[in-house]
């Protein structure tokens, strides 16, 4: 019954991920989990530490407390945008193995991601839409989602064996 809306030619089925492949996915999604979990990390942390890791964040997000989730009264280490890009990319590089069935157009796809977050931050700088948290974090998952699946292609392209081109 689904195997008509499910079937690709045999030509556009990609072949299984090789080991080195499965490395570079795995590494690739714990690296974004681990950044995740820092930028997540102050409220849960010594007063120090806490520093110390919205001290590494800061070159990174403007950290505004009004802009930044929060938990127990302690704003994260990144706002809510930043929030959601680094959970997306953790997201699209967990799904990746499910993803790669499709052919990912990278660059349509990274843009319309970062279009609906600049349209977001425009708008509400425009005055014409109240961005909210919720938004923020949508947009920036959004955004993070496809540029963490399409790392992770791109670090499976780069351990391909010799003259599987299409292979991602």
């Amino acid at each position: 019954m689904f195997s008509a809306l499910s079937a690709r030619p045999a030509s556009l089925v990609p072949p299984p991920l090789r080991r080195t492949q499965w490395l570079y996915w795995g590494l690739a999604t714990l690296l974004f989990a681990l950044v995740t979990a820092l930028a997540a990390a102050p409220p849960f942390a010594p007063p120090a530490a806490a520093e110390f890791i919205r001290q590494a964040f800061s070159g990174l997000c403007h950290q505004i407390p009004e802009r930044s989730p929060h938990l127990g009264g302690a704003p994260w280490a990144v706002c809510h945008r930043c929030a959601g890009i680094y959970a997306g990319l953790t997201a699209g590089a967990a799904l990746y193995p499910l993803l790669r069935r499709w052919p990912l157009a990278a660059r349509p796809l990274l843009l319309a991601a970062l279009g609906l977050a600049a349209a977001d931050w425009l708008l509400g700088a425009a005055g014409l839409w109240a961005n909210t948290p919720a938004s923020r974090v949508l947009t920036g998952f959004l955004f993070g989602a496809v540029a963490g699946a399409l790392v992770v292609q791109s670090l499976v392209r780069l351990c391909r064996p010799p003259g599987a081109e299409g292979a991602s």
